[in-house]
C-alpha cells in the first residue's frame, strides 16, 4: 500500500484537550476516546452526577489524566471559570472540542441572549 496518500497521524499522547459538554452522549464518548489515546482531558457539563460518572468511568478505563467541573456553557462567568481551571489542570491547551449543544430554533433565527 502506498503510504504517501495517507494523512500522517499525530499521536494524542500528552495532548491537552478541553471538551465542552463532555458528560453525556457524544461528548462523553469523545472524552473517553481521547483519554484512551493518552490525551490529558478537561471537560465540563451542567450536572454533577453525570460529570462524576464520566470521570469515574474514564479513570476506571485506566486512561490518561482527566478532570472536570460543573459549569454551563451558556454562562460567560462559567466559561471564564472553565478556562481558568482547564489551564491550571492542563498547563495550556492544544485542542478545543466545542461539543456543547443547545436546543430551540436555528441559531440564525435566535437573539444572542436566547442561545447564550
Amino acid at each position: 500500500m502506498d503510504s504517501s496518500i495517507h494523512t500522517p497521524v499525530t499521536t494524542l499522547n500528552g495532548r491537552r484537550v478541553l471538551v465542552t459538554g463532555g458528560t453525556t452522549g457524544i461528548g462523553r464518548a469523545t472524552v473517553r476516546l481521547l483519554a484512551s489515546e493518552g490525551a490529558r482531558v478537561f471537560t465540563f457539563g451542567r450536572h454533577k452526577a453525570q460529570l462524576t460518572e464520566t470521570l469515574k468511568t474514564v479513570k476506571a478505563d485506566g486512561a490518561g489524566a482527566v478532570a472536570g467541573m460543573v459549569a454551563d456553557a451558556a454562562s460567560q462567568k462559567d466559561i471564564a471559570r472553565v478556562f481558568s481551571r482547564a489551564d491550571s489542570f492542563l498547563g495550556g491547551l492544544d485542542v478545543l472540542i466545542d461539543n456543547a449543544a443547545i436546543s430551540g430554533d436555528a441559531i440564525s433565527g435566535m437573539a444572542d441572549s436566547q442561545w447564550r
